[in-house]
């Protein structure tokens, strides 16, 4: 009987110790709230503990249910919904072909094609290696034109309210992310023009440079596109540069993908010694030969840069690349929105929610905490789980969380638009247990600083 009475007074202090530690952590993430002076109507949260053996428990919530703008969040719901489509080790394949004969082993009697495979990561580096693959065919010059084939997609994408890179425009065709960086620095004495570098340097981008060399303004750069065909896209710089100063960087979209890769491919083959005497112009073969090819990397390697670094370019990308992968003839970037919406309404079970753009680049988008928290689950039950949670910011240490949680063992998806603000992922306490939080912020921009401070207490409260 007094065993029976010490273990039921034991349970019942046991059972008083969690209250006490749930109501004390309530009590502080009131208190973070209060402090910021922000309102808790402009917020909502979930936290819930994993346990390997028994079902999840919920830790805290605030306005869960409720729907939020999500921003990059919108990812989770994406890339959940690409593992589930695509095989983990799904590879894009991009290739030279021609129909024309060879002469001497060493001319190519006709057109050169590029069969654009809708690669995302498609860089510098993946041309590179096509064309040292097409250097070993013997071929020296090519006397007809190169043409770039991007019918592999229904059409391009454009978002053409802004030239900023993260907008790039979806197309089979894409080089670098469709995007052109500008290397900007001072000049060699002060009143003389900026030194302005091309990344990667062709004929298609053209700058003025309008950027001086000051001893005592402070650096003001501005780029503007001035100029934008088919045969070239022309960029004004304009702006002071301190003479002391380090290097400054300037991105932009580019506006026309397919002859932005036609350039940039007949600039690396000349590097290499291979001539093309024709034009750069688009169009299609169906009855050429693979003369060589290029496989990228596989699904993991393109949603690391989807996930670590926001890549929106990539998340839009893959979409338009879906329905391919599902048996339709072209790739689609709205039939490839439709999929990812059947998979989360029938395979996940979410209901309420709004998905129009896949990376976040919409204001229309709405999730609730709950919504995440409920995709993180699914996302930890299957399989590929470990490909999932290796692609998200390290804490500290890679993608858009290297300078937060530096003491923490943290992976989360950040997400920001003007007024919006959120955070959603995984953590590891102190002592080992698994916390999955949702942080959701809808409300004032001149408040995203209190957010983010915010949230960035709840996650070392609760890691601590």
């Amino acid at each position: 009987m007094i065993r029976k009475l010490l273990f039921f007074f034991g349970l019942s202090l046991f059972v008083s110790f969690l209250s006490y530690g749930e109501n004390q952590l309530h009590k502080e993430i009131h208190t973070l709230i209060q402090q910021k002076n922000l309102n808790p109507d402009s917020l909502g949260l979930s936290i819930l503990k994993k346990s390997p053996l028994k079902k999840e428990k919920v830790l805290y919530q605030l306005n869960a249910d409720r729907l939020f703008i999500p921003a990059s969040l919108t990812k989770i719901a994406t890339l959940s919904a690409f593992y589930y489509y695509y095989l983990p080790y799904f590879k894009f394949k991009t290739s030279f072909v021609s129909s024309a004969t060879i002469k001497n082993k060493t001319q190519l009697n006709g057109d050169l094609f590029l069969k654009a495979g809708g690669d995302p990561s498609f860089t510098s580096e993946s041309l590179w290696n096509l064309v040292n693959n097409f250097v070993r065919t013997g071929i020296k010059e090519i006397k007809g034109d190169l043409v770039i084939d991007d019918t592999l997609y229904k059409k391009s994408y454009f978002l053409p309210y802004t030239d900023r890179s993260y907008a790039a425009p979806v197309s089979a065709a894409s080089f670098n992310w469709n995007s052109v960086t500008f290397w900007i620095r001072p000049g060699k004495k002060v009143n003389s023009p900026a030194q302005i570098y091309i990344d990667p340097k062709n004929e298609f981008v053209k700058v003025v440079n309008k950027v001086r060399t000051v001893s005592k303004n402070k650096n003001s750069i501005s780029l503007k596109r001035i100029k934008n065909s088919s045969k070239g896209e022309v960029f004004v710089l304009q702006g002071t540069i301190h003479y002391k100063s380090k290097e400054i960087v300037k991105y932009s979209n580019i506006q026309h993908p397919l002859f932005w890769l036609g350039f940039n491919i007949k600039s690396f083959l000349n590097q290499r010694g291979i001539l093309v005497k024709g034009k750069v112009r688009k169009g299609s073969c169906s009855s050429c030969k693979v003369l060589t090819s290029f496989e990228s990397k596989p699904l993991v390697f393109h949603s690391h840069n989807m996930m670590k670094y926001s890549n929106n370019f990539v998340t839009r990308m893959l979409t338009a690349h879906l329905p391919l992968n599902l048996g339709n003839k072209r790739g689609d970037l709205y039939k490839g929105i439709y999929f990812i919406n059947r998979y989360l309404r029938k395979k996940v079970g979410l209901k309420g929610y709004k998905f129009f753009e896949p990376s976040g680049l919409s204001r229309k988008n709405r999730f609730s905490a709950k919504h995440f928290q409920t995709l993180l689950l699914k996302d930890f039950s299957q399989f590929y789980h470990p490909e999932i949670f290796s692609s998200y910011p390290i804490s500290g240490g890679v993608g858009t969380l290297k300078e937060r949680f530096q003491n923490v063992s943290v992976r989360a998806k950040t997400g920001s638009i003007l007024g919006v603000l959120g955070l959603s992922g995984y953590g590891v306490t102190s002592k080992n247990k698994k916390i999955i939080f949702t942080f959701l912020y809808n409300g004032s921009p001149q408040k995203v600083k209190q957010a983010r401070e915010v949230f960035d207490g709840i996650v070392i409260l609760l890691m601590n």
